[in-house]
Formats: C-alpha cells, sequence, structure tokens
C-alpha cells in the first residue's frame, strides 16, 4: 500500500493539520485501520492523535482518496463526532470477554 500526499492544510481554529491523500493498493479496499496505521507511520504522527475521517475508492481502479485530520493535543479532539472517534479507536470487544467467562 502506497500513499501519496497530495494537500496539507494547517487549521489553527480547530487545533488540527488537514491532509488529502491518494492510496494505492492491491486487491480489495483495504481496512480503516490499515490505512489509518500506515497514514500513522507516513505523517509520523502520534496514533492517538490521528483521526481518519473517510475514504473512497475509485471506481474500477486500484486507488482511494481521503481525508486525515492530526490534532495537537486530545482536549481538540472534542470537536469529531462520536461515532467517528468509535470507528477510529474501537473498544474491546464483548465477544471476547464472554469467552473468558465461559471457562470458569
Amino acid at each position: 500500500m502506497d500513499v501519496e500526499i497530495i494537500e496539507e492544510r494547517d487549521n489553527p481554529l480547530l487545533k488540527r493539520r488537514e491532509y488529502e491523500f491518494i492510496i494505492s493498493f492491491e486487491g480489495a479496499t483495504p481496512p480503516r485501520g490499515d490505512v489509518r496505521k500506515k497514514l500513522v507511520s507516513v505523517l509520523n504522527s502520534e496514533n492517538r492523535l490521528t483521526v481518519l475521517d473517510s475514504y473512497t475508492t475509485e471506481y474500477g481502479m486500484n486507488k482511494a482518496k481521503g481525508l486525515v485530520k492530526v490534532y495537537f493535543d486530545e482536549d481538540s479532539m472534542g470537536v469529531e463526532p462520536k461515532y467517528l472517534l468509535s470507528k477510529n479507536f474501537p473498544a474491546e470487544k464483548p465477544a471476547e470477554n464472554k469467552k473468558e467467562n465461559e471457562g470458569d
């Protein structure tokens, strides 16, 4: 998976940097978690401050275009909708806890 940053914007009012990117990949569209990890490494940002807003695959192509936001601090992330934060930072799955309790 290759990442190309096509635009970078500084947003001092919301204390974040916004990046538009294009990812190239082979096969199926990569999952959100894999794209986010790759962007964190390319941008040299902190995992907990990086929010993958969206990405869409171009029809018939092995490319996707998207938007990622890198916040300066955790307090600034309060402007993000909760559903988007839950997509980026999933909680521990309850199914794993259920299996552990069955063993008792």
